[in-house]
């Protein structure tokens, strides 16, 4: 190569480099295509165009060339990282995991390989050939990932370890291995079980446990997991189905429950054993657990038990939240009223990363937006914000000037502002109200989320118009909404449980999930094992059971956008593989925001918006 071609080239990587670092990134793939014709043996050519194709979603060549520069510098981490991020975003974690821990092994610290593989090991959808339950125990030990997106994988993992559904063993035998069972104990206490095989073990558990008055209870490996138990079934909602003789006998010991005597330290400890066996199958009544409370025993695990069932609700029950007017539309009060037994949903951990701006993560998501404004400090409203989960990830994640969560909702509102003062976000608003009730209010906003919300309302478009209203101009609007065609079987299921006459109220939902365990239901049913909600009893509802909700098709939402005079952005997805699979089909559509394009795409893949609808627009 010639020294004028070697300035040429030069000139062009440099090139390459300060478009891929502004975001423009069909410009950095032009130039670092001319670059490689010039100087082929430079690893900066095929790192460089790798990086910018996988941002233009052009995942094979981006994974031809990213993989060239990793063969031609198998030392530089840098070629590894952007192999292994590549993999990651474009759905193969599986493949990408295993990298991402060989660089955290080579190169401790390096960059932000160990967030990213706690990224891969959550979206993992079979278990590859290394063990992971180490890195399951230190992720959920450390409080720093949505609880809930880590239960898949955990449940892999033990009933790989257990041989769950293929192991004959007494219900004591079980008992005894579970029991010290370390990452078990982290799924029971941090999230709620996803999986129908390790359910129907840990059901048969807690009825052995329980019809033998939780024996072995002055050990205290097996009251700690007892207590466990308990909590894993509240935090599910109380989930698990029981037979007749179980609410036979649960009846039994609530009335047994009158005359205890707690004067001494061993009748406390008798007291907290009735308690959490009855904890096992519903909330142990309040006056009991106040009795409970005051025995003041020195035991971890009845002060966790407390914590968990006790002192958090009555902490709650003392949250005070701002109103805006009353919840008069008659439909809205049937939806509220769903959600006010618990708040929805109940969480404990978030995923935390490092706080950027809203302009930079939405540049990231949609490259085509880079040449659009976005406010630097946005006014941030989050419609439907339930228990808090959401407010309190975007509080810790974006600079933001304002920031208020709205719910129908008092109870999940409670649960919202305890979370949020917890982790320090005291600046976030929490407001009860209804959506129908902001017509007039004077507040305006740059950003406005409605993930699952409006689709329940009676006029789904009144309310995204009355959200539309609260936008200023330029602003940006994610809406979330169901999809007729991804829910079809759902809608089959919701007919068949009306038919049969389940009712939408706790045993209408537990009966109906005990015909479930039991085979008692159409086999094609069985789709549900995969979905998260079915192993919570008010997701379940949320689910199957809604008080009211609307079905959406591409139509629809094209002409809510049309009617609000509101461009749309682009999907939003969780499976990455959804949008690769779009690319692939219409490589032309670039910026992937084509209606028509996602129509047919929809009709060929029916499955593809099962989460929903979730998308951008711009006012």
């Amino acid at each position: 190569m010639s020294s004028v071609q070697s300035r040429e080239g030069t000139t062009l990587l440099q090139k390459g480099a300060a478009f891929l670092a502004d975001r423009d990134l069909s410009a950095a793939v032009e130039a670092y295509e001319k670059a490689r014709d010039l100087c082929a043996d430079e690893t900066e050519c095929h790192l460089g165009l790798g990086r910018a194709l996988s941002g233009l979603g052009r995942f094979k060549e981006a994974f031809q060339s990213l993989s060239q520069a990793a063969q031609m510098a198998p030392e530089d981490p840098r070629t590894h990282y952007y192999l292994a991020s590549h993999l990651l975003n474009s759905g193969q974690p599986e493949m990408a995991l295993p990298m991402f821990r060989r660089l955290e092994e080579r190169h401790p610290g390096y960059r932000d390989v160990a967030e990213r593989f706690r990224h891969c090991l959550v979206r993992v959808r079979f278990l590859p050939p290394i063990d992971l339950e180490p890195d399951l125990i230190a992720l959920l030990e450390s409080g720093d990932f949505t609880d809930i997106a880590a239960a898949p994988v955990v449940a892999m993992v033990l009933v790989k370890k257990y041989r769950v559904g293929r192991h004959t063993a007494s219900d004591a035998e079980w008992c005894a291995a579970f029991e010290t069972d370390r990452l078990l104990a982290l799924l029971l206490t941090r999230c709620f079980n996803v999986n129908v095989a390790l359910e129907r073990i840990l059901l048969r558990i807690r009825r052995f446990l329980f019809f033998g008055n939780l024996p072995d209870w002055s050990s205290p490996a097996r009251r700690a997991f007892c207590v466990r138990l308990a909590i894993a079934h509240f935090n599910s909602d109380y989930a698990g189905p029981w037979d007749a003789a179980e609410r036979e006998l649960l009846e039994k010991r609530l009335c047994a429950l009158e005359g205890t005597d707690d004067g001494d330290s061993q009748s406390g400890l008798d007291l907290a054993r009735t308690l959490v066996g009855i904890a096992m199958y519903r909330q142990p009544p309040r006056e009991a657990m106040v009795r409970l409370a005051a025995a003041n025993l020195d035991d971890p695990h009845v002060r966790s038990f407390l914590t968990y069932l006790h002192f958090d609700l009555v902490a709650l029950e003392g949250e005070t939240v701002a109103r805006l007017g009353d919840v008069r539309d008659p439909i809205s009060r049937r939806v509220q009223t769903q959600y006010e037994r618990f708040p929805f949903p109940r969480w404990r951990d978030i995923h935390t990363s490092r706080r950027i701006g809203f302009a930079e993560s939405m540049r990231r998501r949609f490259p085509h937006t880079r040449d659009l404004a976005f406010p630097d400090r946005p006014d941030i409203l989050v419609a439907g914000c339930g228990s808090g989960r959401h407010p309190i990830e975007l509080a810790e994640k974006f600079h933001y000037r304002s920031m208020v969560g709205l719910d129908l909702s008092k109870a999940s509102l409670a649960y919202a502002q305890q979370r949020a003062r917890e982790r320090g976000c005291e600046r976030l608003e929490f407001l009860h109200a209804d959506i129908l009730n902001l017509r007039g209010w004077e507040r305006r906003f740059d950003v406005i989320e409605a993930v699952g919300v409006v689709h329940h309302a009676q006029d789904p478009l009144e309310a995204w118009g009355i959200l539309r209203s609260l936008l200023r101009p330029g602003g940006w609007m994610k809406i979330a909404v169901y999809s007729r065609m991804a829910r079809r079987d759902i809608t089959r299921v919701r007919d068949w449980i009306h038919e049969q006459g389940y009712a939408a109220t706790e045993d209408g939902m537990l009966a109906f999930r005990a015909d479930y365990l039991a085979g008692k239901v159409p086999s094609s049913f069985s789709f549900l094992e995969e979905i998260t909600d079915f192993y919570n009893l008010n997701h379940l509802r949320d689910l199957l059971f809604h008080e009211y909700e609307h079905l959406f098709d591409l139509d629809r939402i094209e002409q809510g956008l049309h009617t609000l005079d509101l461009t749309f952005t682009g999907f939003l997805f969780k499976r990455l593989d959804i949008l690769l699979r779009y690319r692939r089909r219409f490589p032309e559509d670039i910026t992937a925001s084509n209606l028509n394009h996602w129509r047919r795409f929809e009709s060929e893949f029916p499955d593809s918006f099962l989460e929903m609808y979730c998308f951008w627009c711009r006012g």
